[in-house]
């Protein structure tokens, strides 16, 4: 992407990871047995040793690809849009709060998707990333909900006011389908009065 277009940037996701179970393949098993003396990984695939080699490799590839991106445009953004570290690192041994203080990423928009308000608000501040907001600018990803349950727009606005509340560099609204298009639960009128109210355009436009 980075030599063929001018992007200003990649942006990778949750997906970026392994899932906890994998990693049992052939290919891998090899691997972890010429560096561990020829023992097999463990069965368990919580092992906390186990979990910590895996994530290394992944956190080798992410240096192999920032490497690789930055060397073709050293302006480019290296963004990520993980779940919360300790779910990221559990669940997909995406090990995001390390990669950050490597210097791997520019930019983190933590997916916060919660259908209550208050479970929402506790995340915010106790999920782990609040802190990772003074290294590198920190946005929240916010749910509109799936097509048959899409959000209101009254709901939509009580969550993106807690994220500016809770001091955030922003707010990604994922899907498309749901906050603006057909399956949206408002009416248009009602999303642009949301989005116009939420983030006024300056003067100048």
């Amino acid at each position: 992407m980075v030599q063929r277009y001018p992007v200003d940037g990649i942006q990778l996701d949750d997906h970026f990871g392994l899932p906890i179970e994998f990693g049992y393949d052939a290919y891998t098993q090899s691997l972890y047995q010429q560096e561990h003396g020829g023992q097999a990984p463990p069965a368990d695939p919580t092992d906390a040793e186990w979990m910590r080699w895996r994530a290394a490799k992944i956190t080798h590839l992410m240096e192999r690809i920032v490497a690789a991106v930055k060397a073709i445009q050293p302006e480019a953004v290296i963004s990520l849009s993980p779940n919360s570290p300790a779910f990221a690192y559990n669940q997909y041994l995406q090990d995001w709060r390390h990669w950050v203080d490597l210097g791997l990423l520019d930019e983190v928009i933590v997916q916060v998707y919660r259908d209550d308000i208050a479970a929402l608000q506790t995340e915010l501040t106790a999920g782990g990333f609040a802190a990772v907001n003074q290294q590198i600018p920190v946005a929240v990803g916010l749910y509109t909900g799936p097509a048959r349950r899409p959000k209101a727009a009254t709901q939509i606005r009580q969550e993106s006011a807690a994220v500016k509340a809770a001091g955030y560099r922003g707010i990604v609204y994922f899907c498309w389908e749901t906050t603006l298009w057909i399956f949206k639960h408002s009416s248009a009128q009602q999303m642009e009065t949301l989005f116009t109210q939420q983030w006024p355009l300056p003067p100048e436009f």
